[in-house]
């Protein structure tokens, strides 16, 4: 894992450009293509927008963007790991986002956040603990790091 091999979570801007959040920081997502469940959706949209391999560990909820125009959007919030033997080196997609960073449950509040998505990292940060039998006060412990998808 990143620094000291402590759990962390992948987040990243989304560039100015975006019709959906422009500038605000997130962790990643993408609809599914035809035919496609939503491990492969999740590893494919992982893949393509941070060049990562991942391991889907759990759905942790459902939520929905709600527009100004056009339908509203549903989608579900999975838990997943990075399988790529803890390097976590990222190949960021330049056409969606502007930057990334792997950070601590204590690093990310100060973020310019997609609204609702703070208190979603929180809870993925504790079903990652349940799931995994960690302690809660102390550092999380482990070779892997986490990143959740919609």
């Amino acid at each position: 894992g990143k620094k000291n091999s402590r759990v962390q979570l992948l987040v990243a801007k989304s560039n100015e450009n975006r019709d959906l959040f422009p500038g605000l920081w997130e962790c990643g997502g993408g609809q599914l293509n035809e035919g496609e469940s939503f491990t492969e959706a999740l590893t494919r949209q992982y893949f393509e927008e941070f060049g990562l391999r991942v391991n889907v560990i759990s759905p942790i909820f459902s939520y929905e963007i709600v527009r100004e125009k056009g339908p509203k959007i549903p989608g579900i919030k999975f838990l997943c790991e990075s399988i790529d033997g803890g390097k976590e080196y990222v190949r960021l997609n330049e056409r969606e986002f502007s930057k990334y960073n792997w950070l601590s449950i204590n690093r990310f509040k100060n973020l310019k956040m997609i609204s609702g998505v703070r208190e979603q990292v929180k809870q993925a940060f504790a079903v990652y603990r349940s799931l995994k039998n960690l302690p809660t006060k102390s550092p999380l412990r482990t070779k892997k790091t986490i990143g959740f998808e919609s």
